[in-house]
């Protein structure tokens, strides 16, 4: 796939903070502003990228890497162990569709 990108001024600081839940203190979320990149997508039809991006996910999260990547800094160790079993049970059902 090969987007065309376009890069433009801002008028406002508001157009490049992008918002994100991120974990606090006693297991609450605060909402920490990141900047990006004064870029925009053009010409990129909707279903390609969806498609695109999904592949992409389908492929990283397959990784049998990606749940000890994802959880760590996290101390519990619950989300690694949730994230173990949802990986397995993928396995299993990718198994059933096969058949």
């Amino acid at each position: 796939m090969e987007l065309t990108v376009h890069f433009f001024r801002h008028k406002t600081d508001t157009l490049l903070n992008h918002h994100f839940a991120s974990p606090g203190k006693e297991r609450t979320l605060k909402m920490v502003i990141k900047r990006c990149a004064p870029v925009g997508i053009m010409g990129a039809d909707i279903d390609d990228l969806k498609r695109e991006c999904m592949s992409c996910i389908k492929s990283m999260v397959s990784h049998p890497e990606y749940t000890r990547q994802v959880t760590a800094g996290e101390k519990s160790g619950i989300y690694r162990r949730a994230l173990e079993i949802i990986h397995r049970y993928s396995k299993v059902e990718k198994v059933r569709e096969k058949r």
